[in-house]
C-alpha cells in the first residue's frame, strides 16, 4: 500500500515516505458505506508519469 486516507478531498501526491515513486501503473481500491448502510467498493488504476 502506498497511500491510504479517510478524508474525502485528500489525494495521493505520487510520493511514498517523502520519496517520489517510479513512473508506472498503480491499482487503487476505494471502499465506503452508503447512507443506508450498504458497503460499496470501486477499483481502478492510475498511471503515474514523471
Amino acid at each position: 500500500m502506498v497511500f491510504s486516507t479517510s478524508t474525502l478531498q485528500k489525494g495521493w501526491d505520487g510520493n511514498l515516505g517523502g520519496k517520489p515513486q517510479e513512473s508506472g501503473t498503480y491499482v487503487w481500491l476505494a471502499e465506503g458505506i452508503t447512507f443506508n448502510g450498504i458497503v460499496r467498493q470501486q477499483k481502478g488504476y492510475v498511471v503515474l508519469i514523471r
